[in-house]
């Protein structure tokens, strides 16, 4: 990861960010406080939210988990949807409540479509940030990359981005599945 703080990224650019813009296979990334030589993943988490990319991460961190004997952690995010409350209505509620069972969906089906033992975590909140503070639980963290491209990362946001940027732990974040 990259030694600059926030400024130095703006001034410098970042080396990291740029390699994951277009890159044709996984990308790597241990935080620069990552020293220990016989590091050995006990807990490997997947970012998933029922796309392909997702689907991509999870299916590559199954191999690592099964070869390690280490536990797969599936983590699925979720958010409330943003409604100015002078418009709140008894219906926000419903809409609430079927978002977090969609996502609760999204999650039962990777379990039960994975290794056994695998575990599943429901998050609440910004999808970007609920993975990052994640990332504190767990010794690496796979996640899919949509490839937006630089127009769609300013509209849509980036959640491998962000992750990049505060991942907590080692990350893989993997490219989209038709490269």
């Amino acid at each position: 990861s990259s030694h600059r703080g926030p400024i130095g990224r703006l001034l410098v650019g970042d080396v990291g960010a740029a390699v994951l813009q277009d890159s044709p296979c996984p990308v790597a990334i241990a935080p620069k406080r990552l020293r220990d030589a016989g590091w050995a993943p006990r807990r490997i988490g997947v970012a998933y939210d029922g796309s392909d990319e997702s689907l991509e991460a999870l299916r590559a961190g199954e191999q690592p988990a099964a070869e390690r004997d280490a536990t797969l952690v599936i983590f699925t995010a979720w958010e409330m949807p943003v409604v100015d409350a002078a418009a709140y209505t008894p219906d926000m509620d419903r809409l609430l409540a079927e978002s977090e069972e969609h996502a609760q969906r999204l999650l039962d089906g990777a379990l039960a479509t994975t290794t056994e033992g695998a575990e599943g975590q429901l998050l609440r909140g910004h999808p970007a940030r609920a993975l990052a503070d994640a990332t504190a639980g767990v010794d690496l963290m796979l996640v899919g990359s949509r490839g937006w491209g630089s127009v769609g990362r300013l509209i849509m946001g980036s959640t491998s981005r962000r992750l990049a940027r505060h991942a907590a732990c080692p990350l893989i974040i993997m490219p989209r599945p038709d490269r």
